[in-house]
């Protein structure tokens, strides 16, 4: 039944016993722990966590946590890896789910090993693992809880550090969108918080650090020239503008019609916004081949229910509007160029600085670091990062002031 060689571990987290259980080719032994770099079931903060593969492929798996007798233990404070199942429930039942859950991890493994996406998805899962927590100006964080209200006050109080100046760790979720783009499911809320606020976030070293912000210039646009072979250098807009305006547009307007033409601005809206005629949209989007990659997208959701980004990820859009299938396209493959791109930048600002990655903010990532790695630290960011399939991306790097002592 298994030709394919195949190992993985269950967690004693999952399934309430002594030891964890080992599972090769079909093969069971129980072991006292987990290899690293081994697919597990029960720790979803490793990067070869089977949760994420559960989430990745939507799959729903029953487990202990969800048989009815769960609720009498957990009306006594015990957690589902406290209950010893295997005396609990009778032989049959625990059986039947010890191998619904075996079953489910093997099918998302033989999956995962023909779906073109699940090297993206690593190396994406890896970003998030390369994260360190914040140090946080406390001083600063409580003159602004003082006068702050509403949501901005919400947010900040999620930057309380612990007793050791630091933040808790930030938690993403890369599956509650549709696109796989990023939200914060707990710790400090970076996304939504305010970037007057931002300077809450001190470096560790004080007045011998700095923090930095790398930004992709103009991803999504990029991306959408890249595909297709085209390198529109530093400035999108800019290209755009001399390839279908004569460069006669400001930068704002020029920026104006290339987003419009790519998401599906009507033609008034875009001559209102941009100066432009229905002519010039037609050529914008003639430049961007929108119309045959919304023509493509769309018969692939009206076949599958379901489109494909550049990297394989599978997206189940809302509706199947072709303007709507090509900006969930654009942002997926964007998401997943800036998670790559930034795992492969981490690792040569590590290799040559003290820079420690703190969060991602989409298009973003903040660095804190020493200041006498400043200049190395942007001549690295300053080569940008290069994406297997589409080519070299630019970044941007924003070293913000002095880091004053908390």
């Amino acid at each position: 039944m298994y030709n394919i060689h195949m190992q993985f571990y269950i967690s004693r987290n999952v399934i309430g016993t002594k030891k964890h259980l080992c599972v090769t080719d079909g093969e069971y032994s129980w072991t006292n722990n987990i290899p690293d770099n081994a697919w597990q079931l029960g720790d979803n903060l490793t990067i070869k966590s089977i949760h994420g593969l559960f989430k990745l492929y939507n799959r729903e798996v029953q487990g202990f946590d969800q048989v009815p007798e769960y609720k009498f233990f957990r009306d006594l404070g015990m957690k589902p890896h406290e209950v010893q199942w295997s005396s609990v429930l009778t032989k049959e039942r625990y059986s039947d789910i010890m191998t619904s859950i075996i079953n489910a991890v093997q099918s998302s493994l033989e999956f995962s090993k023909s779906d073109p996406y699940i090297n993206t998805y690593l190396k994406s899962k890896e970003s998030l693992m390369m994260l360190e927590r914040a140090f946080v100006n406390s001083r600063l964080l409580g003159s602004k809880l003082a006068t702050s209200v509403g949501t901005q006050h919400s947010n900040l109080q999620t930057f309380k550090p612990c007793a050791d100046g630091f933040a808790k760790p930030v938690m993403y979720d890369q599956f509650s969108t549709a696109t796989g783009r990023l939200i914060v499911r707990g710790g400090p809320q970076i996304l939504t918080l305010s970037k007057d606020h931002r300077d809450i976030i001190a470096s560790r070293w004080c007045e011998d650090g700095v923090i930095a912000y790398v930004d992709f210039v103009s991803l999504e646009p990029r991306v959408a020239l890249m595909r297709l072979g085209i390198d529109p250098g530093k400035d999108v807009y800019e290209f755009v503008n001399g390839e279908c305006f004569d460069g006669e547009l400001t930068r704002a307007k020029a920026k104006i019609s290339t987003l419009g033409a790519l998401y599906g601005m009507s033609v008034r809206t875009f001559g209102g916004k941009s100066g432009g005629n229905r002519q010039k949209l037609k050529e914008v989007k003639s430049l961007f081949q929108v119309d045959d990659l919304s023509s493509e997208l769309h018969g692939e959701w009206e076949d599958t229910g379901k489109i494909m980004n550049m990297f394989g990820r599978r997206i189940k859009p809302n509706e199947g509007a072709k303007h709507i299938l090509v900006n969930s396209w654009l942002q997926s493959t964007a998401v997943d160029v800036a998670m790559v791109g930034f795992n492969n930048l981490i690792k040569d600002l590590q290799f040559s600085t003290s820079a420690l990655p703190l969060f991602y903010i989409h298009d973003a990532c903040v660095f804190d670091l020493k200041k006498q790695d400043i200049e190395k630290f942007c001549e690295i960011v300053e080569n940008g990062t290069t994406i297997t399939g589409l080519g070299k991306f630019p970044l941007t790097t924003d070293i913000i002031g002095e880091s004053s002592e908390p």
